[in-house]
């Protein structure tokens, strides 16, 4: 009874307004019983996590109904007394639960869904170099699974917005969401901008037709050096994704997602960013590294033209190194930034000692 809430002055007239429905519904030669003990309310009821709920006669009716039973037109009318979906639903109220079992009284059943979508697989945290800020943030390009190149589709409402979003079983190489569950999110478009994550929620009513809309959000917190957070484990900054769920019932859900950004250590000459991307040369001399491959110690010669002494032909990329971004592609989204460039506060200092050769028409730096 405390899913229930009963309307008494209802109990007599239901049955009576209701009848020529009951005809229609069960065919002409369908008897209906009256009763002065036994009728029915018009009731409301929640709906379980299954999206079902059990309506009996002890819930439907002010009499003792010996025998009684209850018959739901609902979606599926073949579990009889189950109500599997949201809505407003008439139910009769019988005799027995046999085939030619006679009608007592019909009602109204109203049956909510109370049950938020749930998530089945959440978004790993993530950790960037610290010069990533501000091209993660809000960028919808960089929703989705993983290390995939394809993005969902954002509503005509909002860019943040993902309407019907709950994931479908993927068919090429996008798949990877992080439960190994196989599922990509919906209406996928190529950007050629690497993922950080999705988050995947699903609705107990989905199989009524009730979608998940999905909005995410993003905030962002700088740390001092003051901060336990940077002396403790070095991050730079976090940026707190929060993805909501919400499904056609209005009931919601969330989900936060950290994504943490550090400063590349630099040591000994070498070093390693975030996913040991490291600091390289991006230059093209005639030894040491090339765009994908670091330079060791920084050993590194360039040649420009022989015996000229004109500075103006060295490259910045030639003495300057750079980091490479999680997110570059050599091809199709190059992001390599100079050391001297990035948002997180990195300098260089060049100190050049000159060795005239070629007679005095060249020099050696």
């Amino acid at each position: 009874m405390k899913n229930s809430t009963f309307t008494s002055w209802m109990a007599k007239t239901a049955s009576a307004c209701l009848m020529v429905f009951g005809l229609v519904a069960f065919g002409s030669n369908l008897a209906v019983a009256q009763s002065n003990s036994c009728g029915c309310y018009n009731v409301n009821i929640s709906l379980n996590d299954k999206c079902q709920f059990k309506l009996t006669p002890e819930l439907v009716s002010d009499g003792t109904c010996k025998g009684a039973f209850v018959r739901v037109m609902d979606n599926d009318q073949s579990n009889r007394d189950i109500i599997d979906c949201a809505g407003v639903w008439t139910y009769g109220l019988f005799t027995s639960d046999k085939a030619d079992a006679t009608v007592i009284c019909w009602g109204k059943v109203t049956a909510e869904d109370k049950t938020a979508p749930e998530l089945i697989c959440a978004p790993a945290d993530f950790i960037l170099d610290c010069y990533d800020v501000n091209y993660v943030l809000n960028n919808k390009l960089t929703i989705g699974n993983v290390g995939a190149l394809k993005s969902p589709k954002s509503a005509a409402t909002g860019a943040q917005t993902i309407l019907n979003a709950e994931g479908v079983k993927g068919t090429d190489d996008f798949t990877g969401d992080n439960c190994d569950l196989g599922l990509v999110p919906p209406g996928l478009t190529d950007d050629k901008i690497k993922n950080l994550g999705y988050a995947y929620f699903k609705d107990n009513c989905r199989d009524c037709g009730c979608r998940v809309t999905l909005k995410w959000s993003d905030k962002v917190v700088f740390y001092s050096c003051v901060d336990a957070e940077f002396k403790d484990k070095g991050y730079y900054a976090r940026i707190s994704r929060e993805w909501v769920a919400t499904d056609c019932n209005g009931m919601s859900s969330s989900y936060t997602q950290d994504i943490f950004f550090t400063r590349p250590v630099v040591k000994n000459g070498l070093t390693a960013g975030a996913n040991d991307r490291g600091l390289r040369f991006r230059g093209k001399g005639t030894k040491g590294a090339n765009a994908t491959v670091p330079a060791p110690n920084y050993d590194w010669v360039v040649e420009y033209s022989s015996c000229t002494a004109d500075k103006s032909l060295i490259k910045k990329a030639d003495v300057t190194p750079s980091f490479c971004s999680y997110f570059n592609i050599a091809s199709d989204n190059p992001r390599c930034l100079f050391i001297d460039e990035i948002e997180c506060n990195y300098s260089i200092s060049i100190k050049d000692t000159e060795f005239s050769i070629c007679n005095g028409k060249g020099v050696k730096i």
